[in-house]
């Protein structure tokens, strides 16, 4: 793991870098289950904390400080070519003081995604 750049838009147009951390203290987990031979599901989960200086300068949509995020879902193949799935997904988020966003420095979002997926075949692959 490590330290990586990440870029962000603040004031007009000027472009500012900060740190994100990825490593123990900003974990990312992932899995996928196999209930049967045409049924399964996937779970991930992430948290990331942005360096807290990074608030110089008033963003309307809120300069980001930690964000969780979680989904699972349910896929069906009921044969080969086509899967259909149910996903839910849940958000959190944290922005420094001075960017709060009417008043308020944390948020969440609930989600609900439907997905239908047709392979097709003859595409080049073999």
């Amino acid at each position: 793991m490590g330290v990586g750049r990440k870029g962000g838009i603040v004031g007009f147009g000027a472009l500012a870098f900060v740190y994100a951390w990825l490593g123990t203290e900003n974990p990312q987990a992932g899995g996928q289950h196999w209930w049967s031979k045409s049924l399964r599901s996937s779970a991930t989960y992430g948290l990331v904390r942005l360096d807290s200086d990074f608030d110089l300068c008033p963003n309307p949509a809120g300069t980001y400080k930690q964000t969780q995020y979680a989904s699972m879902n349910l896929a069906w193949s009921p044969w080969p070519p086509f899967d259909v799935g149910l996903e839910y997904m849940f958000g959190h988020r944290t922005v420094t003081n001075s960017t709060a966003v009417d008043g308020s420095t944390t948020g969440q979002n609930h989600r609900v995604q439907f997905s239908m997926r047709w392979i097709l075949t003859g595409s080049g692959e073999k």
